[in-house]
């Protein structure tokens, strides 16, 4: 049976099933006006409609949240940079809700619009070079048209009803419907309300006003809403993976890009049992999976934390005291000369890597000693920076992280992990003979808990908005504090960020390598399909041809 043919059978069976309701409809409403309890029956119907139009009024007033409507928070990942290209894509979105409905229906305008939104993200990026547009490729391009049109299908198949049964040919026989209603319908409906008046002319006066004044008004804004939420919905779409674009985030194709979105989007439980983020699996349903390389980075779902700080200030301490066992050599003279790495696997968390760095010397951050810091901190996703708790400047910390902080913003396409100052060798804080733990640092009274608090208050002076968080911690055999308890929580406070953190390296990664083979691969197979085509292209159209 043909599509037309479904289709007339569901217009009989609805139209059959309507008729009943009809004629009851009219028979009831004849009944009434027989024995004159029309006005009577009115009433009560018209407080209906009076109370579902204050609440219709009420309710469509009431901010909706975005994400119920298809509108997303910009990712948590984003670099500073995405995030003013966001703000671009905010205003953008704002001007377009403030449309006329014939504005919104002009679908030249979407293609302006796109192109408009399009160049200002890009200037963002490249604002002085000529060409905006010049470093993207065409793969990059197909992919963020994809991405915005299986994103737009989803919400069209969701909120649109019969969008998937409805033909081009259908949506333009009703809109030319509607325009011939629009046109009729008004006269058809001044020529009930003479004919009404005649018979009742105060409750007919009463039904005008509710409808001129009320009913279409707000029907009007009801539809205009909704206009103005699918283009709404359509710039924040584009904008988004607009940013994606030119950040070269999309260079690993629609696949794989969603792969990692979901990836990074895992929900992880934290130590205490509460879940660390509730996300949506963003992959696409039925995807394949791509094939396996060597190239492929590291996991988002793998989490590494680099630790960093100046000479003895029990760096490899602290890491033995949040394995739980002695596997990072210490002593009372420096002994990291490189990164170390250790595997901490704690039940809750996902694996955590810890890279023990080379300390930087009492003189300040050396060349030698920021670039091997640096390194840690690219392919980190959390850092951790141990600072004795009695140091009393931190000059030489502050310009350690100043220096991390430029060499970041040189790197727009990566972010600077959460920095966790970890205040060591607390327990020679005054008085440095007592060591009576647990201490009560932040609303204690005793001597030692006051010093603690005073540590950190300075620290937190020192550092600023630098760093997410301070915490004092005694990494020493024996006396371990605030290590696992205090310092391993915050970190797990940090997963969400750490995530983001990841997946951006993790992009950048996967687009940059391999381009070489990459070109060599589609070399071989345009020569592989020319010389077919050259060799063998006759007697393969003669063999299609052929009866």
């Amino acid at each position: 049976m043909t599509v037309q043919g479904i289709r007339w059978r569901a217009a009989v069976v609805i139209t059959l099933g309507l008729l009943p309701l009809v004629f009851l409809a009219g028979v009831g409403a004849y009944h009434l006006w027989e024995r004159g309890w029309s006005f009577t029956a009115w009433v009560p119907m018209a407080a209906c409609f009076l109370t579902a139009y204050a609440l219709a009024w009420f309710w469509s007033r009431q901010r909706i949240p975005g994400d119920t409507l298809g509108l997303e928070p910009p990712p948590d990942y984003w670099t500073d940079r995405d995030q003013t290209a966001w703000a671009l894509v905010t205003e953008h979105a704002q001007a377009a809700a403030k449309l006329t409905p014939d504005q919104i229906t002009d679908f030249d305008r979407y293609a302006h619009d796109a192109k408009e939104l399009a160049l200002k993200i890009a200037r963002v990026y490249h604002p002085e070079s000529d060409e905006p547009f010049g470093h993207l490729t065409i793969p990059e391009i197909l992919t963020c048209s994809e991405l915005v049109t299986q994103d737009m299908a989803v919400l069209v198949e969701k909120y649109l009803p019969m969008s998937h049964v409805l033909r081009v040919d259908d949506w333009m026989q009703a809109r030319n419907l509607l325009e011939q209603a629009s046109i009729w319908y008004p006269r058809l409906r001044a020529a009930y309300w003479v004919g009404s008046a005649l018979f009742a002319p105060f409750r007919t006066a009463i039904q005008a006003a509710v409808t001129h004044g009320g009913m279409s008004p707000l029907f009007a804004q009801v539809q205009r809403n909704v206009m103005q939420w699918l283009l709404t919905v359509y710039v924040h779409k584009l904008g988004r993976y607009l940013i994606e674009l030119n950040s070269g985030r999309l260079r690993v194709g629609t696949q794989r890009y969603r792969e990692l979105l979901a990836q990074h989007r895992i929900p992880t439980t934290l130590p205490d049992g509460s879940a660390d983020a509730e996300a949506p699996d963003l992959a696409m349903p039925n995807a394949e999976s791509p094939p396996t390389t060597t190239e492929t980075a590291t996991p988002v779902a793998t989490l590494t934390v680099a630790v960093i700080g100046p000479v003895k200030a029990g760096k490899s301490s602290l890491i033995n005291a949040l394995l739980g066992e002695q596997q990072a050599a210490t002593d009372v003279v420096p002994l990291t000369a490189q990164v170390t790495q250790y595997q901490l696997h704690q039940p809750g968390l996902p694996a955590l890597t810890f890279l023990d760095t080379a300390g930087f010397g009492n003189d300040g951050p050396r060349d030698a000693d920021l670039e091997t810091a640096l390194r840690a901190a690219q392919e980190a996703d959390i850092l951790i920076l141990a600072t004795p708790a009695r140091s009393a400047a931190r000059v030489q910390d502050v310009a350690f992280l100043q220096k991390l902080r430029e060499r970041f913003t040189a790197l727009p396409h990566q972010k600077l992990p959460p920095i966790v100052v970890s205040l060591t060798q607390m327990d020679k804080l005054t008085p440095a003979v007592e060591w009576n733990p647990p201490y009560d640092w932040e609303t204690g009274t005793r001597t030692k808990e006051q010093s603690i608090r005073e540590a950190v208050a300075a620290a937190r002076e020192q550092f600023g908005s630098m760093v997410a968080a301070i915490v004092p911690v005694c990494a020493a055999v024996g006396k371990e504090q605030g290590v696992r308890e205090d310092l391993l929580g915050t970190l797990a406070g940090l997963l969400g960020e750490g995530r983001g953190v990841a997946l951006l390296r993790t992009l950048h990664v996967e687009a940059t390598a391999n381009r070489t083979r990459r070109a060599f691969s589609q070399f071989v197979n345009l020569g592989k399909e020319a010389w077919q085509a050259l060799v063998f292209g006759n007697a393969s159209v003669d063999a299609q041809f052929r009866p």
